[in-house]
């Protein structure tokens, strides 16, 4: 009986991730359809609510968008991006505080743009323990 309930326990947890996979990238799919936006494979963008962008905006391969919304950052945060931008391959973007990029703008491979980070002033505690620093980056 017990093993019945462990597996039943997985298999619920199992079908609901696909479940909020397949939503999200149907979510995916109607943004880019509607704004002519280009994400190549392998691209993370979480979570999608929190996702605004123009359009003909392209991802390249590899990038994570974490847009905020959780927690941490009190469900706030975000990342816009303007039409006619490119986010270069293997690129994090870090939107807790939110991150705001212009019209045309390009970024090449491999950057890394955060709006969010640690306090680390009372050297007495771990940086972990010490309060979240959520700043807009425009």
């Amino acid at each position: 009986m017990k093993f019945l309930l462990k597996l039943f326990k997985f298999l619920l947890g199992f079908f609901f991730k696909k479940l909020l996979y397949i939503q999200n990238r149907l979510r995916l799919i109607l943004i880019q359809t509607k704004k002519n936006l280009d994400i190549v494979q392998h691209v993370r963008i979480s979570p999608l609510s929190h996702f605004n962008t123009g359009g003909d905006v392209t991802i390249a391969q590899g990038s994570i968008l974490d847009c905020g919304g959780q927690i941490w950052c009190d469900y706030k945060g975000g990342i816009k991006i303007g039409s006619g931008s490119y986010i270069g391959y293997n690129c994090v973007l870090l939107g807790g505080g939110e991150i705001v990029i212009g019209e045309k703008v390009l970024i090449g491979p491999n950057t890394v743009i955060t709006s969010q980070g640690h306090f680390f002033n009372d050297t007495n505690k771990f940086i972990r323990d010490q309060k979240t620093l959520l700043k807009k980056l425009l």
